[in-house]
C-alpha cells in the first residue's frame, strides 16, 4: 500500500508542477495584460488547488504509513534524509499549500479582476517557490530521486 501511495505521490508532483506553472502564467499574464478573470482561468486555478490538496493527503498518508511521525522526538540522532522528510518537506509543503489556498480565497473576495490576478500571482508565486525548494530533487540531495 505504501509503495503505491509513494509512487502516486511521486508521479503526481510533475502534474502539479505543470499546473502551478500554468497557473502562474495565467495569473501574471492576466494581471499585466489587464484581462478578464473568466471561467477558464478559474478552473485552472481551482484544479491546481485540488491537485495540491490530493497531493497533501497522499503525503500525510505516507508520513503516517512510513512512520516519520515517530522520528520527531529523535531528530538529533537522524541523518539528513530523515530530518528532511520528518520536518522540512512536510512543513514547507504545508506552508506552500496554505499560502496558495489563502491567496485564492482572498482573490475570490476581491471585486476587480486585476486584484484577483495580482493576489493569485503573488501567493501562487511564493507557494510555487516553496514547493520547488521542498521537493527532494536528485541534484540537491544525494538521496533525491526523479521518481
Amino acid at each position: 500500500m505504501a509503495t503505491f501511495i509513494l509512487t502516486t505521490h511521486s508521479i503526481l508532483r510533475y502534474l502539479i508542477l505543470a499546473m502551478l506553472i500554468w497557473s502562474l502564467v495565467t495569473a501574471w499574464s492576466g494581471w499585466k495584460g489587464d484581462k478578464t478573470y473568466g471561467r477558464g482561468v478559474r478552473i485552472v486555478h481551482q484544479t491546481t488547488r485540488i491537485l495540491l490538496i490530493v497531493q497533501m493527503l497522499l503525503g500525510l498518508g505516507l508520513y503516517y504509513l512510513l512512520g516519520f511521525y515517530r522520528l520527531v522526538g529523535k531528530l538529533n540522532r537522524l541523518g539528513d534524509q530523515s530530518i528532511f522528510f520528518t520536518v522540512v518537506h512536510v512543513s514547507m509543503m504545508l506552508l506552500a499549500i496554505i499560502l496558495i489556498n489563502v491567496g485564492y480565497g482572498l482573490a475570490m473576495k476581491t471585486s476587480t479582476d486585476q486584484r484577483k490576478y495580482r493576489r493569485i500571482a503573488v501567493f501562487y508565486s511564493i507557494g510555487t517557490f516553496i514547493t520547488f525548494m521542498a521537493i527532494p530533487w536528485p541534484f540537491m540531495h544525494s538521496w533525491g530521486t526523479w521518481r
